[in-house]
């Protein structure tokens, strides 16, 4: 499990929001396979998949550019701070790697983004410096925010983004959007 705090948040055009949020990764063995698959000539060779779940905040950049940027959103930007919730995850294809995983090598806490922890090579984390990993791809993905914005001291209404893999990134006119 990873805290991660500062996280910059990209959408449509840019990052728009800071993210705070608990990942918890998983990575599962399929066995050994022929050394071939890590594109070595010998020595081990194990297949893995992995799954990520996340679950945290958000907080919007004020004057950024909104999340999704496709019509009719083209060109808004962020027009107050404001604090959501998000929920993510994400379920990779079968990869190859020459030793096996080890959890303590993944960060237990992250502040921004330090090089090489995107969440489509996360699972490259888990193995030693000078391990071979072939074939790491998130092969199905999803973010959901949600934010509660007052309108007035009676009134409100909730804003909704969804990125996911198979709803063009976040930028159809169904996927909502968080304006502040």
């Amino acid at each position: 499990m990873t805290h991660l705090a500062n996280r910059p948040d990209s959408g449509g055009n840019g990052n728009w929001a800071l993210d705070r949020f608990t990942r918890v990764a998983t990575v599962t063995s399929k066995g050994s396979v022929a050394p071939s698959d890590c594109g070595v000539r010998s020595g081990p060779c194990y297949a893995y998949t992995a799954s990520m779940k996340d679950v945290g905040k958000f907080t919007t950049i004020l004057g950024a550019f909104t999340p999704n940027q496709g019509a009719p959103y083209t060109g808004m930007h962020i027009t107050r701070r404001l604090t959501g919730q998000l929920r993510g995850y994400g379920q990779f294809t079968t990869f190859y790697a020459t030793a096996k995983p080890n959890a303590h090598l993944v960060p237990h806490v992250v502040n921004g983004t330090p090089p090489g922890d995107a969440s489509y090579t996360w699972p490259t984390l888990f193995f030693p410096a000078g391990t071979t990993v072939v074939g790491v791809s998130e092969e199905t993905w999803g973010y959901v925010y949600t934010a509660h914005v007052r309108i007035s001291h009676h009134r409100g209404t909730t804003q909704r983004w969804a990125d996911t893999y198979n709803n063009g990134g976040g930028q159809l006119p169904a996927d909502g959007n968080i304006t502040g």
